[in-house]
């Protein structure tokens, strides 16, 4: 995006609307917060403590992500450019993009380790589902969230939007399976992947901690005769397909593809594990090194909580019982259990957190809050 102003000598947002916007006839989208509000404009919602459904007035606008997203449209409007997209990059007799771009966007240059031969192209994840290839992108934005998948051999295509991203989140694959399905008369049973005997001398390589860049934290352990992942709260036992390839069944959906990275024959450790957790959506996860004879001191807890800031939304941390505990709308208010690993460094479900004091957190390695500094009352 930067890249393109830089040439063009015009702002991102202006070139998209030319681009983009008007030559598709998007006449509801846009990237600017104040046009979208002169049009009818779904609020954000989020649930309370309570579980009560309520608006979240703080939309996250931060116009250095503009070209990963943020840009505000309709499924209307989305649907002309699935049109194109399925087109061979024609929209209402113009040629917007050239052919053999559509094509390298919708070809999957990086193979994932996965199930379903999952792959990522220009900007698009591609995967075979019952037989046909889906070709896609999702995205969040504070609760707003969004779901736009094609069939190009069938010229159809699926798209979702939602303004409460909690309820949606964990369906909204399910939700465009069961369209597809009905949609294209798809088989109503998926084939259960087919498991080997694992290597089990190499699961002592495996077991470890690991988190990611941003969020996604995962533990491998070894448990009796079992390799087990535990995620999200979640213990599974994982099954291998491949040497390097297993996965793990959560209680519902469907099932998660698990790789490690194996440099070498030396024995070393995994460097990384690999998390499919959605077609074309792969988290790689660093392995992490900490004392695990390490002593906490929760007398020294109360130094970290607070409200911490950032462009995209808050973290609160509080002390609840001589235990650190993290909330944020970011992860749906869950209440989340920090371990104390080391000197100013906590392990959550979703990363590593590491506080900076006295005013500022990070939450993996790359995105960093400021602690809001309150007045205190006269």
């Amino acid at each position: 995006g930067y890249l393109a102003q830089l040439v063009s000598d015009k702002p991102y947002s202006q070139l998209m609307q030319e681009l983009v916007f008007d030559a598709l006839h998007m006449t509801r989208t846009t990237l600017d917060p104040t046009v979208a509000m002169t049009y009818p404009l779904a609020q954000s919602h989020q649930s309370d403590a309570d579980g009560n459904l309520v608006v979240d007035h703080h939309y996250a606008d931060n116009t250095m992500h503009y070209p990963s997203g943020f840009i505000m449209s309709t499924a209307l409007d989305l649907a002309n450019f699935a049109m194109m997209h399925l087109s061979d990059g024609c929209f209402d007799g113009q040629q917007i993009l050239a052919t053999a771009s559509v094509t390298e966007m919708h070809t999957p240059h990086v193979k994932f380790k996965s199930l379903h031969a999952d792959g990522y192209g220009l900007t698009f994840s591609s995967f075979d589902y019952k037989g046909v290839r889906q070709v896609g992108h999702g995205g969040r934005i504070s609760s707003f969230a969004s779901s736009f998948e094609l069939v190009p051999e069938t010229g159809s295509a699926v798209i979702i939007l939602a303004n409460n991203s909690e309820a949606w989140s964990p369906h909204e694959v399910t939700i465009t399976a069961l369209i597809l399905d009905q949609l294209l008369d798809l088989p109503t049973e998926v084939e259960p992947p087919q498991t080997i005997e694992p290597d089990r001398a190499q699961w002592d390589r495996f077991v470890g901690t690991y988190t990611g860049t941003i969020t996604g934290a995962a533990e491998i352990v070894r448990d009796g005769d079992d390799l087990m992942i535990v995620w999200q709260g979640e213990s599974m036992p994982l099954k291998a397909v491949e040497p390097d390839l297993y996965f793990a069944q959560p209680p519902e959906g469907e099932p998660l593809p698990v790789s490690f990275t194996l440099e070498g024959d030396k024995g070393e450790p995994a460097d990384y594990v690999q998390l499919l957790i959605a077609s074309g959506y792969s988290l790689a996860l660093k392995r992490l090194d900490f004392d695990p004879d390490f002593q906490p001191n929760p007398r020294t807890f109360a130094q970290y909580a607070g409200v911490y800031e950032t462009g995209l939304g808050s973290l609160t941390v509080s002390v609840v019982e001589d235990a650190l505990v993290v909330t944020s709308p970011l992860f749906q208010n869950a209440e989340l259990p920090a371990k104390s690993i080391g000197s100013h460094r906590f392990l959550l479900p979703i990363g590593l957190l590491t506080f900076d004091p006295p005013n500022g957190v990070l939450l993996g390695t790359a995105l960093h809050f400021e602690r809001l500094l309150l007045e205190e009352p006269a």
